[in-house]
């Protein structure tokens, strides 16, 4: 989508993810040379501050709303918005759920598609005719 060239949505947008990456820059300078943790943390929040502003940005300037597929959600900020938010506990399900191990490992050690084993679930007694 092409934003508008009169509004001020472009250089606003510029600015804030030019703040973004020096704050970036200066994160990965903290923890090379300082290796402080607070001041590291400081940073990762600010630029998650940053982040949220330029999604702001984006979603005003495109038009976008919470039901479009275009639409960026703001990222938590504290570990309880991060609880408390429906968006971001269904994003971690289906994550958890796609990188889950035992099913990962069960996929890879498989005899047969996964379509394969899943209609021989629904029909057991499907193995009876393949004699």
């Amino acid at each position: 989508e092409v934003w508008d060239p009169d509004s001020n949505y472009i250089e606003d947008a510029r600015k804030v993810a030019g703040s973004f990456q020096q704050t970036m820059q200066e994160l990965g300078t903290s923890l090379k040379t300082k290796k402080d943790a607070v001041a590291a943390d400081k940073l990762y929040r600010r630029s998650l501050t940053e982040l949220n502003k330029f999604f702001q940005i984006c979603n005003e300037a495109g038009g976008a709303k919470q039901t479009d597929v275009e639409f960026l959600p703001p990222l938590p900020l504290k570990d309880d918005e991060l609880e408390s938010s429906e968006y971001w506990i269904a994003e971690r399900k289906a994550f958890d759920e796609l990188n889950d191990p035992v099913r990962i490992f069960s996929e890879r050690n498989a005899f047969g598609s996964r379509e394969l084993r899943y209609n021989l679930k629904r029909f057991p007694g499907a193995t009876l005719l393949l004699r």
